[in-house]
């Protein structure tokens, strides 16, 4: 069974109460099997990571969070072992945002409730093959040195083509244009465009460029949503695009607010 954000709202609603705030968490997950699924996205954690880790099956999670099937002591104590030296942040709106990044449901309902790998009718050109964060190995074209420029000249340290291992889909590797400071332990990814993204009036969709880019950053934010992501674009973005694409990225710089980049990156440095 699918689950909505309403859904989830009442889980969590109801996974506060019996845990006394989320202080009694093996009550919780005892007696409240769904609350689990409260417990993976206050950790971020997906499924495929938590399953492997304690030794649940995907099928059987979904069975657990649904509350087709209940929680042992054994199996329990497992997930709180696994989770106790995990940063957990039981707020409710963060709780929310990683819902959606792992769901892919829209803030504003743009999106309704379909998911946005189901989004290619909105596209112009279905049939045009989607690139990953970019699956190049040319040179940095002009705009994107320019932004290599801008990294050289603070002593940022950062790596170019950054490739990302990756289980998801049929996608084995993601490269990205720029991770700070590398691949392997990346606080930041930058992604640059040069091209114009656009939504459309007439045909009431949105570019194949803006596809493209939505897809390629939910799928960075499935596989890594504890990295940021930066898109820059060389040129403007309307804002209405502006808004759907800070649904899956972080931060949405155009050539004009460039200028912003350091000190974005230092604030991400900071924490």
């Amino acid at each position: 069974m699918r689950i909505t954000e309403n859904k989830l709202q009442k889980i969590f609603e109801k996974a506060k109460i019996i845990s006394q705030d989320f202080k009694n968490l093996q009550s919780m997950l005892l007696t409240f099997p769904e609350s689990l699924l409260i417990l993976r996205l206050s950790a971020k954690e997906g499924s495929t990571k938590f399953g492997t880790a304690c030794g649940v099956y995907v099928q059987n999670l979904k069975e657990i969070e649904s509350g087709k099937s209940k929680l042992g002591h054994k199996r329990v104590n497992r997930i709180l072992t696994h989770f106790s030296n995990k940063k957990l942040d039981f707020n409710w709106n963060n709780i929310l945002k990683t819902f959606r990044v792992f769901s892919s449901i829209s803030r504003d309902g743009f999106f309704g409730r379909e998911s946005l790998l189901n989004l290619k009718k909105f596209s112009l050109k279905k049939k045009r093959k989607i690139s990953i964060l970019g699956l190049k190995s040319t040179p940095p074209n002009t705009f994107e040195k320019t932004v290599l420029d801008i990294l050289n000249s603070r002593n940022i340290s950062f790596e170019w083509q950054a490739p990302i291992l990756s289980s998801m889909d049929s996608v084995k590797m993601i490269v990205v244009d720029f991770a700070i400071p590398n691949s392997k332990s990346p606080k930041l990814f930058i992604e640059v465009t040069e091209g114009k993204m656009r939504w459309i009036k007439t045909k009431n969709a949105f570019s194949s460029l803006t596809f493209e880019k939505l897809i390629s950053g939910h799928r960075i934010k499935r596989f890594m949503p504890e990295v940021n992501i930066l898109l820059v674009s060389k040129l403007e973005i309307e804002p209405r695009l502006q808004s759907l694409l800070r649904e899956v990225f972080d931060f949405v710089l155009t050539k004009e607010t460039l200028n912003k980049l350091p000190k974005i990156i230092s604030e991400i440095n900071a924490n």
